[in-house]
């Protein structure tokens, strides 16, 4: 470590390699942030690395990062450095969110470097190192940094480098708990995919024990089978494993109906989430069939709600639900994702490459009457605009030339009919006005309308039938 009144300290060591090497890892943890610079260039493209962890006396445990490091080394003379910064390790200027104020910043570092005639060495950290004030000389979370171009010192980071303002560094006794490297369930699942797409099927199976062991171990430490609650079942507790996958088949039904239970009675229609918690909750309830109850959230007016924030005279979204803090920030800006893909019923395709396929979806749910919304892609304009009215309602949408789209209309059933529709421009059978007023009239599809126009194909119908809307697709294939 540096002197404690050094906010961002740099550190930088020398050494020679005078052997073929090959292969070099380094292992890298810093509190509370760490750079990591060998020979003038910086390693990795990490930043605000490690991610952050529960530093209390509970957890004990920091991440660290892992850098191959074979052609950041040259034969010869080498210079490595660190840059720290202060993270949630060393936080004192805000603390409406709690103690972050553990000590000054820190790291540990390992260099192992396997020669190729099979010797190692090992460069880490000890007192061999020299430490100093590096040019950023505040640094916080919350409140920024202050960058003084003036203490800049050109070459620090290179081999040869001498300044009298550099002075050896302080160790310190290592923390007792545990490093660790790990992913989350979500993270693994992404792999599992990667895996499979690319044929790697040994490395599929790898993952998925893994997730096996990580849903495991992530039961056994929030899950209470018996009151059926994840945690203290607050503030999105359930939200996430339901999101992660974690929740066991045989607890399923009773941790949703603990969910529902907490947003529709305990609450009354109101959120306790946070930033995370908020971004999937809304999602969760749509694809779990309550999306009324989504809605009855999103109507609330009074604390702590969005309308709240509106109630309030507010015309950006607020940091808090309790109008402390910043009054424009996108903290719960998730939301407007969700008015897409389910109000309006717009979205890309699971399948898509660059949205040149989407999922048009007429919205299911009585609380509303009407909603449009479009999307600019490179393949251009894809728009939806849907209405409810006592007769029935209908719903118009436009899919640009040379893409495609998957639509779902309520019909007799809500969700019965699921239909692929193609739009191709000039390839398009029914481009001429005749043609689809003799299409509309030979299939007795009532009220409803198709053409082309600036390259776009609208389809516009009003209360459709299934026979209707089935015919259209076949028409479209």
């Amino acid at each position: 470590m540096a002197d404690e009144a050094i906010s961002s300290p740099l550190f930088r060591r020398e050494f020679s390699l005078n052997k073929p090497v090959h292969q070099a890892t380094a292992y890298i943890t810093g509190l509370g942030y760490d750079e990591l610079p060998c020979n003038g260039r910086k390693v990795g493209d990490h930043v605000l690395a490690p991610n952050w962890t529960d530093f209390d006396e509970t957890s004990k445990r920091v991440h660290y990062i892992a850098y191959e490091m074979i052609d950041c080394l040259r034969s010869g003379e080498n210079a490595i450095g660190v840059m720290l910064g202060n993270g949630f390790y060393n936080q004192t200027e805000r603390t409406i969110e709690g103690h972050m104020r553990y000590d000054s910043p820190r790291f540990l570092f390992q260099l192992k470097i396997e020669n190729e005639d099979g010797s190692q060495e090992w460069i880490v950290s000890d007192d061999s190192w020299s430490c100093s004030q590096g040019l950023i000389t505040s640094n916080n979370m919350f409140l920024g940094e202050t960058y003084d171009a003036g203490l800049e010192q050109v070459g620090w980071d290179f081999p040869g480098f001498y300044s009298s303002m550099w002075v050896q560094a302080q160790p310190v006794r290592k923390p007792t708990g545990r490093l660790v490297s790990q992913l989350s369930p979500a993270v693994i699942g992404l792999m599992i995919q990667i895996a499979d797409v690319l044929g790697r099927t040994e490395d599929r199976d790898h993952y998925r024990q893994m997730l096996k062991g990580t849903i495991s171990a992530f039961n056994e430490e929030f899950l209470d089978r018996n009151k059926a609650c994840y945690s203290i079942g607050r503030q999105g507790a359930e939200v996430f494993p339901f999101v992660l996958g974690c929740v066991p088949v045989e607890l399923e039904a009773r941790v949703w109906a603990r969910l529902l239970q907490h947003y529709q009675v305990d609450l009354a229609g109101h959120l306790d989430t946070g930033i995370f918690g908020t971004a999937f909750l809304f999602d969760l309830l749509s694809n779990r069939g309550e999306t009324d109850t989504a809605l009855t959230i999103l109507s609330k007016r009074d604390y702590p709600s969005y309308r709240f924030m509106i109630e309030q005279g507010a015309t950006t979204l607020w940091e808090r639900w309790d109008e402390l803090e910043s009054h424009n920030l996108p903290m719960f800006g998730s939301v407007s994702a969700w008015f897409y893909r389910v109000v309006a019923g717009l979205a890309p395709h699971r399948d898509a490459v660059a949205f040149d396929k989407a999922e048009l979806r007429q919205f299911c749910s009585n609380k509303l009457d009407y909603a449009k919304a479009s999307v600019h892609t490179i393949q251009r304009q894809y728009s939806i605009h849907w209405s409810r009215t006592e007769n029935g309602g209908g719903v118009k949408v436009a899919i640009p030339s040379n893409s495609s789209a998957e639509l779902y209309f309520p019909i007799e059933k809500v969700g019965a009919a699921v239909n692929e529709v193609k739009g191709s421009g000039t390839m398009n059978p029914l481009s001429e006005p005749g043609e689809v007023r003799r299409f509309l009239q030979d299939n007795q599809i009532p009220n409803g309308d198709i053409y082309l126009k600036e390259g776009l194909l609208y389809i516009n119908l009003v209360k459709p039938t299934e026979r209707g809307v089935r015919l259209l697709a076949d028409s479209y294939r």
